[in-house]
């Protein structure tokens, strides 16, 4: 069979299909990825072919823009600059390999080129789209309803306002990513669609969750045909080794804290500044993960900066882990048992760092309060707590049964062609 995994995204967007990716390939099949060009090397070292579905320049554009981040303006631009430029690029990069009967295309929910090719083939081409999810902020709920920036709704909210207040946030999605997205279906002779995602991006054939129940729980509005195979915890480590002189700073001394405002974010300085202030108040010493040069300036000591590590190698030995929210990060988290401080700025992370607090396995405060003070406060509270180690620990505990990349084959290999 060959298999089409088609990303957008950052490191943690891409990784999870490499990770699944190759175990398909281990089991006989033909795996074809389609990435952007800053990705070539993680997923050649892992024996998977390469298509780059968009460029390095526009990797750069998109995360040197200071409004990524920005909690309403972060989507827009997203939508706009990365989503809206690359959807025919994918649609052709596709099709061109599609060979009916004998394809499945595996997608991210952003990856619009193939949910694009899933409608223009239609049903006879036996061709079925697995949409894959990493964070369940993907699906609107009225009954656990996701949390979004400067959207957080209390459970008490009566399901109709959730409903009516979702309807209006479809809306301003539509209008953002509509125009494009609508000018390329009259180019391929499909008509205008509304409700973009939160319908039409997911697809009619199966959905395929990466993360267990135990951390987000099934609701029934949520689309037909999921299938929740839990956290799939790849992040390079047989190809990126930690290093000696890592290796010898976290023998050297106590556990450390580490800090990761996330591998798309190049303007951090300020967070990891505050961190290590407050690391160094409470007599701990700080692991700095950054891609930005900037912030090698902040190490020395007891503080020790690395553009990247692979987290299921370094999380363990850690007396706690602030992050900014991404749904790889915590998963690393989780299954490492170590208390979290997540830190979320926008997109899945408020919904991530709300289900962490759910567990009980850490705590939150948001980018924008992030200060010296204030994370002082937090990171203390976190490390003397008794009940958030426990708490973890359980998580790591849950994380350890089943086998989520082999669960996510088989989803993959029985897909089936169901909708229109």
């Amino acid at each position: 069979m060959r298999i089409l995994m088609n990303t957008f995204g950052s490191a943690g967007d891409t990784l999870p299909f490499i990770a699944i990716g190759r175990a398909l390939k281990a089991r006989g099949h033909e795996v074809i990825v389609l990435a952007n060009e800053d990705f070539r090397g993680s997923v050649e070292s892992a024996g998977l072919r390469f298509l780059a579905n968009g460029t390095s320049d526009q990797m750069r554009e998109l995360t040197g823009n200071p409004d990524l981040w920005h909690p309403q303006r972060g989507l827009q631009l997203v939508l706009r600059k990365g989503v809206a430029p690359t959807m025919r690029l994918q649609f052709d990069l596709l099709r061109g390999f599609v060979v009916p009967g004998q394809t499945v295309v595996v997608s991210g929910v952003l990856a619009l080129g193939a949910r694009l090719l899933r409608e223009k083939l239609g049903r006879a081409a036996d061709v079925p789209l697995v949409t894959l999810h990493l964070a369940p902020s993907a699906f609107f709920s009225v009954h656990r309803a996701p949390k979004y920036p400067g959207l957080s709704l209390p459970s008490f909210t009566p399901k109709f306002v959730k409903a009516a207040l979702f309807r209006m946030a479809d809306k301003k999605v539509d209008k953002w990513i509509g125009p494009d997205l609508d000018a390329l279906r009259k180019h391929l002779g499909l008509a205008p669609v509304r409700g973009i995602f939160r319908g039409w991006a997911h697809s009619p054939d199966e959905l395929l969750c990466l993360w267990p129940d135990w951390f987000a729980a099934p609701q029934p509005d949520w689309p037909p045909f999921t299938s929740r195979v839990g956290f799939p915890l790849y992040d390079d480590a047989e190809y990126r080794p930690l290093g000696s002189e890592l290796e010898a700073w976290l023998d050297d001394g106590h556990p450390p804290v580490a800090f990761s405002a996330g591998s798309a974010n190049v303007t951090p300085r300020d967070f990891f500044a505050a961190g290590v202030r407050a690391a160094r108040s409470l007599g701990r010493r700080a692991l700095l993960v950054s891609t930005v040069p900037e912030v090698g300036s902040l190490a020395g000591g007891d503080v020790f900066h690395a553009f990247y590590v692979p987290f299921s190698r370094v999380l363990p030995r850690c007396a706690a882990f602030v992050t900014h929210g991404g749904i790889g990060s915590v998963a690393q988290g989780l299954a490492a048992g170590v208390p979290q401080l997540v830190t979320p700025r926008a997109y899945d992370q408020f919904d991530n760092a709300s289900r962490v607090t759910d567990l009980g396995a850490g705590l939150m405060l948001p980018a924008r309060q992030w200060g010296a003070r204030r994370a002082d406060e937090a990171l203390g509270k976190l490390l003397t707590s008794t009940t958030i180690p426990a708490a973890a620990r359980k998580a790591r505990q849950e994380q350890g049964y089943g086998d989520p990349i082999g669960a996510s084959c088989k989803v993959i290999e029985t897909a089936h062609v169901r909708g229109a």
